[in-house]
């Protein structure tokens, strides 16, 4: 087991995100997280000024997380399709060993409506997105895909599996990461699933 978090913020944030993740936000207490960080209200309130301000920062800490993860695989690699697969892979692994964050961020998406403050808002999410087009666009310059294709249709289409795939890793345990997934979800996004028809030639 590592060690208990010295720093008070560090162990609110630790203790918060549990919380949160299995109980909501309405759900979560503040006096239940003080009391399991060991810290006092005026403490909790002193760095993250409100409830909403400790969500706040929560989902942010998860934007920084996945976009560090998501960028440092795919700038390991060179192609456009082994960016994509290392990027893949990442992310899903991430969902996998970080379920509690992962929860976080779906009761942001997809709590009941009203729960979570208007104030509270998840701009840093934006990163990912525009960094998967900066990708799909350079793949587009570079020829291994096709122009035709407008670049945030494309941003749509991996991030969409990706984000089934994350997902899929709490809610069903038939989905747990397997080996080679990621390289299939990409092959089925740059081929798609239609039979390939090879062009044959007659005999001289």
């Amino acid at each position: 087991m590592g060690k208990e978090p010295t720093d008070p913020r560090q162990r609110i944030l630790d203790v918060a995100l549990k919380i949160f993740a299995h109980n909501g936000y309405a759900g979560a207490s503040i006096q239940e997280i003080v009391d399991q960080a060991g810290v006092t209200k005026p403490t909790l309130y002193y760095h993250f000024k409100s409830k909403g301000g400790l969500f706040q920062a929560l989902v942010d800490h998860a934007a920084d997380e996945r976009f560090r993860v998501m960028r440092e695989a795919a700038e390991k690699q060179t192609s456009l399709e082994k960016k994509m697969i290392a990027m893949t892979d990442a992310m899903i692994r991430h969902a996998s060993e970080r379920r509690d964050l992962m929860r976080l961020i779906f009761s942001y998406w997809f709590g009941p409506p009203g729960e979570i403050p208007r104030s509270i808002h998840c701009e840093k999410g934006l990163r990912n997105r525009d960094y998967v087009e900066l990708l799909i666009k350079q793949g587009i310059k570079s020829g291994e895909l096709d122009v035709h294709y407008d670049s945030m249709e494309l941003v749509s289409g991996i991030m969409s599996q990706i984000f089934i795939y994350s997902m899929s890793q709490i809610l069903d345990p038939k989905f747990a990461r397997k080996p080679g997934q990621a390289r299939r979800i990409v092959r089925l996004f740059l081929e798609g699933a239609a039979p390939k028809r090879h062009s044959t030639r007659r005999a001289a």
